[in-house]
């Protein structure tokens, strides 16, 4: 069941990350477009003369570009929402099947494969969802640039302007988990040796319970003895003192010497 929650954390952190990805392209495209816009008016990107040219053509290009992807990001967002509650919906109904101990794991197991099935489709579905390859391109079409005919001062001013974007497009690409998202298998049935693979995990569990369950109560019990005998001897030693210490002891101990042990009492 941990290999469910490990792939459903997965995704929401890609989720996320794409979320993230949304506003930046939108950023991106609106950057461009007022920048091309602005070309036109003052030559503020090139410095040279201002309206339309080669300069602005290759920046509309290139806010076109960013406008659809952010469209795209936007439409994906919206069935990544839906996906991601059938998902949440196929875990629970697969942590209830999978804890209901009133039927065997016989009668179970059909209906936990169907959920499984599911949940596979919803997570492949719930990747597909947000066209992140299509950002990925469109970095490297930044990071290509354009080239401004007869203009080299330009075309440097393009490409590094350009080039900014593409950065900050990359940083949330990076922020992707690296590891593919793969569902994991339905476990097999288990047997010894799937129960002797899971000793190591609960190693440590067992440790605790024997030392709380068995150690412990043993040690309070010797402890308990050894402190009783203690006292116990304490107070015998006590005793002992005291009738060596009585002087009416004392005397019929000496009497019993002086007469011997063969010797009776004539006056028993």
């Amino acid at each position: 069941m941990h290999k469910y929650c490990e792939v459903r954390i997965q995704l929401f952190e890609v989720s996320l990350v794409a979320t993230r990805m949304v506003p930046a392209v939108e950023a991106v495209a609106d950057n461009i477009a007022q920048t091309s816009a602005c070309e036109e008016r003052s030559a503020c990107l090139s410095n040279r003369t201002p309206g339309r040219g080669p300069m602005t053509r290759a920046l509309d290009v290139a806010a076109g570009q960013a406008f659809s992807i952010s469209e795209a990001l936007a439409a994906g967002s919206l069935e990544r929402d839906a996906l991601l509650d059938d998902l949440n919906d196929l875990h629970g109904r697969y942590f209830e099947v999978s804890s209901d101990d009133k039927r065997s794991i016989a009668d179970r197991r059909p209906e936990l494969q169907t959920i499984h099935a599911e949940i596979r489709q919803v997570a492949s579905a719930l990747a597909e969802s947000l066209p992140l390859g299509v950002v990925a391109a469109y970095v490297g079409d930044l990071r290509a640039g354009a080239q401004l005919p007869g203009d080299l001062a330009g075309t440097r001013a393009l490409n590094a302007f350009l080039d900014s974007h593409a950065d900050a497009l990359a940083e949330q690409i990076d922020d992707l988990p690296v590891s593919e998202i793969v569902a994991p298998a339905l476990p097999e049935r288990p047997g010894m040796v799937d129960m002797l693979a899971e000793i190591p995990t609960y190693l440590a569990i067992a440790a605790v319970v024997i030392v709380g369950e068995m150690v412990l109560p043993l040690i309070l019990y010797l402890a308990t003895y050894l402190g009783l005998s203690w006292e116990l001897e304490k107070a015998e030693g006590k005793r002992r003192k005291a009738r060596d210490d009585d002087p009416l002891e004392d005397l019929l101990k000496r009497r019993h010497f002086k007469k011997g042990p063969d010797q009776s009492d004539p006056s028993a």
